[in-house]
């Protein structure tokens, strides 16, 4: 079972180090958290009209692909596509296991953890 959570960061040149915004909420309505590494300071701020609909896309593609809803027992099942990746995860390019790691060790209340 996995926490819920949604974030949006980068690589700051400027900062020499991963910055970003986090919530501890699929599709959160504002940011909670800023972060620098692994230094979160809670901050309160507005979702960009732009990030929003990026996660609401991303959450809709989500459900669609991998998460069907048994209305009778009011629970939430994997769908098949989803069942390779329960023996591992699955990643991006942009989000490979270094990211992975850096966010779950540090922001995202995982009840499973990723052991590398």
């Amino acid at each position: 079972m996995f926490e819920e959570f949604c974030g949006k960061f980068h690589w700051s040149d400027e900062k020499d180090g991963m910055v970003g915004v986090y919530a501890l909420f699929h599709d959160p309505d504002e940011w909670e958290n800023e972060v620098f590494e692994s230094e979160v300071t809670g901050h309160f701020s507005s979702i960009e009209k732009f990030d929003k609909s990026v996660i609401e896309d991303m959450v809709k593609d989500l459900w669609n692909k991998y998460i069907e809803y048994d209305e009778e027992s009011d629970t939430r099942l994997l769908r098949d596509p989803f069942a390779d990746a329960q023996s591992g995860y699955i990643a991006s390019e942009d989000w490979d296991d270094d990211v992975v790691g850096w966010v779950s060790y540090n922001f995202w209340g995982l009840s499973l953890s990723f052991d590398w």
